[in-house]
């Protein structure tokens, strides 16, 4: 799949800036022209174009505070998700820039030099359209008999990390009350309501206001962390999209051991040096508790839970905070069902005995895009902060979801405000993955100790 996303000024359709994902050819200017040329013509005719498909490609439009226009371009993917792309785009200028330079564009060419600092960030955003085309053999069926959909299986290399557009990806461990008094010492220290414990660029802990910053920021703010240079400390202005668009924060970011770091959202006072030496003296006697979490990932959640060895992996989100789980379950008596017969990861010999731990997030993420995130959450669930409603009017939604194909099965049901997507061994009984789910939900959110 092939994602291209190019910044153009509405004014005088002057570019910014363009970025290319996957193997395609980098679109020309006549075409990026063109693209351009057919908005500023229906915008001159008092219609807003939004989006146009192709046989093989979808075309989204977004004007942003009427002085940019971002294009997405991308090969079977959907509208929704080459939507959310932009927003987050935008939101990434905003984070680097301001909004101020972006709204009043005096020197375009300077403005084009400073957003260079973003490509890094917009790059790994455009990796989160994996998952939003199908690409594997499956047939649908949905509890209210919503979707049917048919995919081809793939097992090509493919992105780890989750990297749900517009949402923050999380850890679960039973150290979190521990490591909680840790970060709160340290965010007084560093005399900031901003922090957050990141373990392999998820959050494991937060103070309660960066856990109130909107899902996007918080998204962002842990992803630059991890296009960032390698480095062991790093002080960066940033601005906050939703809560300070013009005035900047320092984003002081620390290595405490490897895999693990602590960001801090300051003022202009402590220095880089002196945060460095706050961290050592508030993180040091907790080390080895650090050094352990490391080990929960690609699980995501302790090792000491465990769930049916039919579940290959799964996807919880919180529908209310904006945060998700993504993990890849291991056992040693996994089963796959290949044809007529089923295999084990214990047999040897076995070319495909148990699917990677990369085409299982992708088999979940592909599911959240296409079924989950359509049947099972509402327009107004991802949009934060939340909007009080005045009407009796509710929208109808699925409670359950499934997906069965030849190689494997998904599973997803909403409880309140918690959305659950399994991935199942295509062995286990339809009827059964219901039971299943609900039993794996209710361990992952009743259990008080991993703060869920």
């Amino acid at each position: 799949m092939t994602v291209h996303v190019f910044c153009i000024t509405s004014s005088g359709g002057l570019p910014l800036f363009t970025r290319k994902k996957g193997d395609g050819e980098v679109l020309p200017f006549s075409v990026v022209a063109s693209l351009n040329g057919v908005h500023m013509f229906c915008k001159s005719q008092d219609v807003i174009l939004k989006s146009t498909s192709t046989q093989d490609t979808t075309f989204v439009w977004e004007e942003f505070e009427e002085s940019v226009v971002l294009v997405a371009a991308a090969s079977c993917s959907n509208e929704v998700i080459l939507r959310k792309l932009l927003n987050a785009v935008f939101n990434t200028m905003l984070l680097l820039v301001g909004i101020d330079e972006i709204r009043n564009i005096r020197n375009p060419d300077r403005l084009k030099r400073e957003l260079r600092v973003c490509y890094p960030l917009i790059d790994k955003l455009m990796e989160g359209t994996d998952g939003s085309v199908v690409n594997f053999s499956a047939t649908t069926s949905l509890v209210t008999r919503f979707k049917n959909a048919n995919m081809e299986h793939d097992t090509g290399n493919l992105v780890d990390c989750g990297n749900l557009i517009g949402l923050s990806e999380t850890v679960l461990c039973y150290e979190s009350n521990d490591l909680m008094a840790c970060l709160d010492a340290y965010a007084e220290c560093l005399n900031t309501q901003f922090a957050c414990l990141l373990v392999l660029g998820r959050e494991l802990v937060s103070t309660p206001a960066w856990s109130d910053l909107h899902p996007l920021e918080r998204q962002l703010l842990t992803l630059l962390t991890v296009v960032s240079s390698p480095c062991t400390s790093s002080d960066t202005p940033v601005f906050l999209p939703f809560k300070s668009p013009s005035i900047p924060f320092r984003l002081v970011w620390v290595l405490l051991v490897p895999g693990v770091s602590i960001l801090g959202l300051c003022g202009p006072t402590p220095g880089l040096s002196e945060a460095e030496h706050l961290a050592l003296q508030c993180w040091g006697p907790s080390a080895d508790h650090l050094r352990s979490t490391t080990q929960i990932s690609p699980r995501n959640f302790p090792h000491s839970i465990h769930f049916d060895h039919n579940v290959l992996g799964f996807l919880l989100i919180s529908v209310e905070t904006g945060k998700y789980v993504l993990s890849c379950t291991s056992s040693e008596k996994q089963s796959w069902q290949t044809g007529d017969r089923t295999e084990t990861n214990t047999e040897h010999g076995s070319p495909i005995s148990v699917p990677s731990a990369s085409h299982r997030l992708h088999v979940l993420r592909t599911f959240y895009h296409q079924a989950a995130e359509s049947v099972l959450l509402s327009s107004e669930d991802l949009e934060f902060p939340k909007k009080e409603k005045y009407d009796n009017v509710k929208e109808s939604l699925a409670l359950e979801a499934y997906w069965c194909s030849e190689y494997h099965k998904c599973h997803g049901i909403r409880k309140n405000t918690n959305v659950l997507c399994v991935l199942y061994a295509s062995s286990v009984p339809t009827h059964t993955m219901r039971l299943l789910s609900q039993q794996t939900l209710k361990t992952l959110t009743t259990d008080k100790q991993l703060l869920w």
